[in-house]
């Protein structure tokens, strides 16, 4: 199983280009080959004069600025199309948090709610993320680290 974990926003000041943040998990099956999926995505950026590897970044995207800046709208709404089609078709699962920063305070109370709400989804799912630890049990690894 691999985890992507990726964040929006800052813990600064409300500001109009940041009155959120977010926080988004990607899971996925390491034994799903999801190659072919990934193509499509290179395809598409190098086929807009991107490099392949390019990570696309959304809000640059909707607002044209930096690696954006040259492609109209029809390109830009195409890449969105490319990201959507992935989640759509691709056998992965994904799970985001977002945070209105006028609601929660200051950082300290952000990271404070944010860690909260990240613990309790994984105490809620403990049993799905355990299944993924085929070699290793939980239990026998507590055993051989306390062992030492």
């Amino acid at each position: 199983m691999s985890i992507f974990i990726d964040e929006s926003g800052d813990f600064g000041p409300v500001e109009a280009h940041s009155p959120y943040y977010v926080i988004s998990l990607v899971f996925h099956d390491q034994s799903d080959d999801i190659t072919g999926h990934l193509d499509k995505i290179h395809d598409a950026l190098v086929a807009r004069g991107l490099p392949a590897g390019h990570g696309i970044h959304t809000g640059p995207l909707i607002r044209r600025e930096r690696d954006y800046r040259w492609l109209d709208v029809r390109e830009r709404r195409s890449l969105f199309r490319v990201l959507v089609d992935f989640v759509r078709t691709t056998d992965i699962s994904h799970r985001s948090w977002v945070f209105t920063k006028k609601d929660v305070g200051d950082a300290n109370a952000l990271v404070s709610i944010m860690s909260r709400e990240l613990g309790a989804f994984i105490r809620d799912n403990f049993g799905y993320f355990q299944s993924w630890d085929h070699d290793f049990p939980f239990e026998h690894r507590h055993r051989t680290c306390a062992a030492r």
